[in-house]
């Protein structure tokens, strides 16, 4: 083994299936020793298996990095986060055929992977808003950055992130055609994780408390597309996040845990569903002593994948130093193991209307 061996090294990462099941979206990562920092690139490969005539190619090239695959509905267009532009991840649309990439935000502190709304005409994504705007000429800014904080609350930096209390996220659309971005959420908290409804008309995402202590308390909350009457569908299960609606529309699924709790500790993460209409929340695998493992923050665990009938819920488990593919029962929190194995499952992607 020589530390030259690393540079070899080529990194899998965030699976997204196409619409039609024949094709698969990831990222690829590299070393590059000269700038000392990593390389990112999309790439696409045939999800029907290896063949000779379809080899894997690369969508993206560049020094820069490129991530987060997201395709749309029609199954034309991938969208996906570079810093190629800008010195913050933004977020472009290019033809999953190959072509030129076209930027549709251009925000002060970046934006996070995007959601295609059902008909392929919006995106919905998360991205961190300043608390005051910083200044736009270079020199000004470092200052800027460097300058006195005044920290009021229990939660102020994160490791990888820096400082995290002098900002905040919120969800935001952006119409694909005209580029026009709109700011849907605000307020003293966090807004993640957003989800279409199957219809189009109605948006769920996960929303942090305010409160000095409560930093890592979330709940579920709904509204509609335009970011109209919001509703909070849960409070009593534990930072509650990554919701997903059901094919019928009726029901959204997401990761909690059993109680609100003060602390950060390890506690067992577990698939939840709660109606839309409101009700009492209810953990799907109770009797299944395994959890679910979350993506280091700041990125976003993907939901539970539904099947095309609203029936059962997948998800990636922890079970035994392993990671699993689970399927369970929402009627009844029977479980069956898709995945399994000593091998480690991190990203799942599903194709909609296919079992």
């Amino acid at each position: 083994m020589d530390p030259r061996d690393l540079l070899r090294f080529r990194t899998v990462a965030d699976v997204a299936c196409s619409p039609d099941g024949k094709s698969v979206a990831f990222t690829v990562s590299t070393i590059d020793p000269d700038a000392d920092d990593y390389r990112t690139d999309i790439w696409i490969a045939s999800a029907t298996g290896a063949r000779p005539d379809i080899q894997p190619r690369a969508l993206t090239r560049g020094p820069k990095k490129n991530s987060a695959p997201r395709w749309s509905p029609d199954g034309k267009w991938i969208a996906f986060l570079s810093d190629r532009e800008r010195d913050k991840p933004q977020l472009y649309v290019i033809p999953a055929a190959g072509g030129e990439a076209r930027r549709v935000t251009d925000l002060p502190l970046g934006a996070m992977p995007a959601s295609w709304s059902p008909d392929g005409a919006r995106l919905l994504f998360s991205a961190r808003v300043p608390n005051s705007p910083p200044p736009a000429e270079a020199e000004a800014r470092k200052r800027w950055e460097q300058r006195p904080r005044h920290i009021t609350k229990a939660s102020y930096k994160a490791d990888g992130q820096g400082y995290t209390f002098d900002a905040r996220t919120h969800l935001f659309v952006s119409d694909v055609a005209s580029g026009a971005v709109r700011q849907m959420t605000d307020g003293d908290v966090e807004d993640r994780a957003e989800s279409w409804s199957p219809d189009g008309t109605r948006i769920a995402w996960s929303r942090t408390r305010g409160g000095r202590t409560e930093y890592n308390w979330s709940d579920i909350h709904i509204a509609n597309a335009d970011g109209s009457d919001p509703r909070q569908l849960t409070s009593n299960v534990g930072r509650a996040a990554s919701p997903t609606w059901s094919p019928d529309g009726k029901w959204i699924a997401f990761y909690a845990l059993d109680e609100q709790t003060p602390w950060i500790g390890d506690p067992m993460v577990r698939p939840w569903v709660v109606s839309v209409d409101g009700g009492t929340p209810r953990c799907v695998t109770k009797d299944f002593d395994h959890g679910i493992p979350f993506l280091p923050p700041p990125a976003t665990t993907p939901g539970p994948l539904w099947s095309p009938d609203s029936a059962t819920i997948g998800a990636i488990f922890a079970v035994r130093g392993a990671l699993h593919v689970v399927r369970a029962r929402v009627a009844d929190g029977k479980t069956d193991t898709i995945i399994g194995g000593e091998r480690q499952v991190t990203y799942l992607s599903s194709v909609p209307g296919k079992r």
